[in-house]
């Protein structure tokens, strides 16, 4: 299950979920999506549901609540057969997610996602279009991603990031405050 949101603050805004009374997850993280009408996906939320009729309860962990919510999206990763197998947390679809914290001083996190194995060209430009960083250049196993960057021998401005593989091409912008 992945929830389409926005989150126009700088904070991340995590919450709870509990599916049918129970307990999902603690706290799932909501990273800001730069405005209020900036929209993104979540990471992947695992799930084993019965076939049947659910109650899924969203609640804000902070003061300042959850996020806007726009739909829930869910996917079937293992085929139903007469033997019940668990969800694996394979995303469903290629997703480059914005870097968390934005602005940042000096490191920042980038999350991706890969459906399926490919080769993955993850690098950093600056205003220029020049590549100034190269932080994977490789055949990477589906699943999702997180790579830490730390940028504190560069100079303070608007980078940005892109994400290649095969089938996917995305471009990101991040903020360096030093």
């Amino acid at each position: 299950m992945r929830f389409r949101y926005s989150n126009g603050t700088t904070d991340n805004r995590p919450c709870s979920i509990r599916i049918d009374g129970n307990t999902a997850r603690e706290q799932f993280d909501f990273l800001p999506t730069a405005n209020w009408d900036t929209w993104d996906y979540s990471d992947t939320l695992s799930l084993s549901l019965t076939a049947g009729n659910h109650t899924i309860r969203i609640t804000g962990l902070t003061s300042a609540s959850a996020p806007n919510l726009d739909h829930l999206r869910f996917a079937l990763t293992n085929p139903v057969s007469s033997i019940r197998q668990p969800f694996v947390n394979q995303p469903i679809e290629f997703h480059l997610h914005q870097n968390y914290p934005n602005p940042f001083n000096p490191s920042t996190t980038i999350h991706y996602d890969l459906p399926i194995a490919d080769h993955v060209e993850l690098i950093i430009c600056d205003v220029l279009g020049k590549e100034i960083l190269t932080l994977i250049n490789k055949k990477m196993p589906a699943g999702v991603h997180r790579f830490t960057v730390d940028m504190r021998t560069m100079p303070s401005g608007i980078y940005f990031y892109s994400l290649k593989t095969s089938y996917f091409v995305k471009i990101r912008k991040m903020i360096l405050i030093q």
